[in-house]
Order: C-alpha cells, then sequence, then structure tokens
C-alpha cells in the first residue's frame, strides 16, 4: 500500500512538472507569435526596395542651379540677419515647441508687418538645415518630438506676394510682379531641401507657385527666354521627391538595413530621402521579432551611428544622434510610453485571438507590440 501510495504521488508531481512545463512553454510560444505579428505585418506589403524610382529624389541640385539663375536680378542676396530669423521663426513656430525655436518675441501677424518680414526672409542667402532651430535641439525628448513649422503662415505670405504680384499685372506692372515672382522663388529655396520631408514638399509647392508666377508675368512681359526657363523649372520642381512615394511603404527586415544605409551614403540624393532612411532604421525594430520580444538591438543602435556619420555633410544633423538613440531606447525600456501617458490603448477592431494572447505574453512585449502597431512601424 506504501508503495503504490508513494508511486501515485509521484505520479502526481509529474503530472504537474509537466504541466506546468506545457503550459510555459504554450505561453512563450504564444509569446513569439504575438511578437512576430509585426514582421507579419511587414511581410504582406510589397518588396518596394525592389523597384525603389530615386531619380525624382536626385534632381535638387539640377532645380537649385536654375532657381538660382532665376533670382540673381534680385542681387546678391546677403546673409540673413538675426532680427530678421527671429521675427520669421515666431510665425512658423508652434508656442508648445518655443524652447527649441530660435528666441523670437511674440509673432506680429499684421498683414504689411509679416509680409515686410516674409519678403526680407526671401532676400536672404539660402538657409542651412534645421535654420529655425537651437544648437543642439535643446529639451528634444526623442527623434519623434522634432520641431514642426507651422507652414500655414507662410503659406498665407507667399500667397499674398502672388495676390500683389497679379494686382501689379492686372495694371501693367510687369517689372512689379517679377519681383514677386523672384521672392516667392528665393524663399523657397530656404525650405526645399531640408532634411525635414515636411519642409521640403511645402518648398516643392511654394518653388511650384513662384514658378507658374514667374511664368505667366514672362509672357506679360514679352520675355520669351524667362517664360521657357520658368517652364523648364516648373517641370523639374514637379518631378522633384524629396522623398520617394513607396520608400515609406517598403518591406523593412534585416535583409535591407544594408540598403538603407547605401540610402544614408548616397549624397546625390535629396537630404530628405537620406534622413526618413535614418527613420525607418529605428522603425526597423519592429520589423524584427527578437527586437520586438527584446528590445531594440545593440547592432541597430551601431547601425544607427554609422548612418547618422555617413550624413554628416547635411548641416546639424548630427545634433540628433541621441534623440534617435532616445528613440530606441524608450521602445526598449518604457514601450507603454511610446505614445505618451502611462499606458497604450488597444488597437481598433483587435482580433479575439489577439485579446486572448494579452493573458499570456508579457506586458513589455505586448506594449512594443502596440507601440509599434499604433505607429504604423
Amino acid at each position: 500500500m506504501v508503495a503504490r501510495t508513494r508511486s501515485a504521488g509521484e505520479k502526481l508531481l509529474w503530472l504537474t512538472v509537466l504541466t506546468a512545463v506545457g503550459m510555459l512553454a504554450s505561453a512563450t510560444a504564444a509569446t513569439v507569435y504575438a511578437a512576430g505579428d509585426t514582421q507579419r505585418r511587414h511581410g504582406k506589403r510589397v518588396d518596394f526596395m525592389r523597384r525603389l524610382l530615386l531619380e525624382p529624389s536626385r534632381n535638387v541640385a539640377t532645380i537649385r542651379t536654375l532657381a538660382d539663375s532665376l533670382v540673381s536680378p534680385l542681387g546678391v542676396l546677403p546673409p540673413i540677419d538675426s532680427a530678421t530669423l527671429s521675427r520669421i521663426v515666431a510665425l512658423i513656430s508652434a508656442p508648445s515647441d518655443s524652447a527649441i525655436w530660435l528666441a523670437h518675441a511674440p509673432a506680429d501677424t499684421t498683414r504689411a508687418h509679416a509680409l515686410a518680414v516674409f519678403r526680407r526672409w526671401t532676400r536672404s542667402e539660402p538657409l542651412s538645415a534645421f535654420w529655425g532651430v537651437r544648437a543642439g535641439f535643446p529639451g528634444l525628448a526623442e527623434s519623434r518630438s522634432i520641431p514642426m513649422s507651422r507652414l500655414q503662415p507662410l503659406k498665407r505670405l507667399w500667397k499674398a506676394n502672388e495676390a500683389e504680384a497679379d494686382s501689379a499685372l492686372l495694371v501693367g506692372d510687369t517689372e512689379t510682379a517679377l519681383q514677386r515672382a523672384r521672392e516667392n522663388i528665393a524663399g523657397a529655396r530656404h525650405l526645399i531641401e531640408q532634411p525635414s520631408p515636411v519642409d521640403a514638399m511645402v518648398g516643392r509647392v511654394m518653388l511650384t507657385d513662384g514658378v507658374k508666377l514667374l511664368a505667366r508675368t514672362a509672357l506679360q512681359a514679352d520675355q520669351p527666354v524667362l517664360h521657357s526657363a520658368a517652364q523648364r523649372l516648373l517641370s523639374l520642381t514637379r518631378s522633384l521627391q524629396p522623398v520617394p512615394r513607396n520608400l515609406w511603404n517598403m518591406n523593412r527586415g534585416e535583409a535591407l538595413e544594408g540598403r538603407l544605409l547605401d540610402l544614408a551614403r548616397d549624397r546625390t540624393l535629396h537630404p530628405a530621402t537620406r534622413f526618413v532612411a535614418i527613420e525607418l532604421m529605428v522603425a526597423g525594430a519592429c520589423a524584427s521579432t527578437r527586437e520586438v520580444l527584446f528590445g531594440p538591438s545593440a547592432a541597430r543602435h551601431q547601425a544607427l551611428n554609422t548612418m547618422i556619420d555617413a550624413t554628416r555633410d547635411i548641416p546639424r544633423l548630427v545634433e540628433l544622434r541621441s534623440s534617435f538613440h532616445r528613440t530606441l531606447d524608450k521602445l526598449d525600456h518604457a514601450p507603454e510610453t511610446f505614445m505618451g501617458g502611462t499606458s497604450q490603448p488597444r488597437p481598433t477592431h483587435e482580433s479575439m485571438s489577439a485579446t486572448l494572447l494579452r493573458l499570456v505574453v508579457p506586458t513589455r512585449v505586448q506594449a512594443r507590440i502596440d507601440a509599434c502597431y499604433w505607429t504604423g512601424a
């Protein structure tokens, strides 16, 4: 009887151990499966990198040369003075980001004052990358917090300048209209080569509007050579893609990280294309099951350093090195706050299986999965 009892107890003990091991194995498998969901989402995308069209990102140098020639009648454009720079920053900076922008007083938005500031801004030599931001990007928590210009006020100003040109044309004053068109083209040069994709795209729109104004003014002024040059610049500007359309949607993964480094090294590409390549390297952590499980790898941090070193020709981009690393660190150590606040909402329309997986997936891994979902990475 004692032997049978001991045998039964041993069997119960082994059954308990095996059950626990089975549950642990199941939970581990479920965690790995859940972490791989981001990679599966990327796997469903078309591998755009194989047919990524980079030529539209490369014609910015030609655009710069032709734009320079068209604004040359404005004379030698001086470096911008600090007062004008401060006033234009006041017009385009968001109050919430005031600590990171160059020092500025509250903006004077009256039409006459703002338009005078705008014209002085346009009549200065082209500004370098991140021209409105303080050195070192003080107070920047991570790369996703890089301040964006409020470009609607700027658009209202170039449209107001364009309206004055059109008014001048109505009375046959082509000289004033030509000056206003050239001012808009000169102002667009401050934006169109910026590493920020938004700034570059707004610069493209501004340049397109300015060149169209110059072309119709040249027709009225009976200057066919100027009209032809404006039409050529218009064609080049329309074909420009600061960031190739399908670059954002490429299938990210380890096999393509080398290609991202190639993009960062290619100095013939638009600065915004190279900047986005760095952002995609950061986002690539979400396409790696291992990094969703354990956090961004040391190899990814090193790849990020290599890409930033490769873009040292872009002024001030190296100042953002630590902010990109902080983004990866946040995904590693505090993914639950990645979208702000102390927790993240569940993805909308979550499947029943995904909801059940939450019961066994470790909290930090699940937070990374949710962060990758909400950022679209």
